[in-house]
């Protein structure tokens, strides 16, 4: 488990504007850069979810986190990932990044937020 959050990380970080002319995170402290805040939102639910207000659109969704200075979130709708490509959409050339997920429900009626590399992931996983 801690080497997939430490990966997430290293996604956000090197997906980050600041990292652009990076080729590392060591890279940019040796040239003086500063420690990188790194804040998200890892479990949003879009208007797909029964439980989520109807303004939570993509647009909504990408503007509420560049407004609040979130550097990631990630669309983890119950049971489905429909919404995850259009925030994503939305979100391209923000330097947001948007991590596509799912809350899944299991057999036992636990919820589990799961959050995937890619929308073709997240869609696989929506689809078993």
């Amino acid at each position: 488990m801690l080497k997939k959050i430490v990966y997430f990380l290293a996604i956000v970080c090197y997906t980050s504007p600041v990292m652009e002319s990076y080729h590392s995170v060591h890279e940019y402290l040796k040239n003086g850069g500063h420690e990188m805040n790194i804040v998200c939102d890892l479990h949003m639910h879009s208007a797909l979810s029964s439980c989520a207000l109807e303004e939570m659109t993509p647009n909504n969704m990408v503007n509420m986190a560049l407004l609040q200075e979130l550097t990631a979130i990630a669309v983890t709708d119950h049971n489905s990932c429909r919404n995850a490509a259009a925030v994503m959409e939305v979100a391209q050339g923000t330097g947001l990044v948007v991590v596509p997920g799912l809350e899944v429900q299991t057999r036992e009626e636990v919820h589990v937020v799961t959050l995937f590399q890619s929308l073709d992931d997240a869609l696989a996983m929506q689809e078993e």
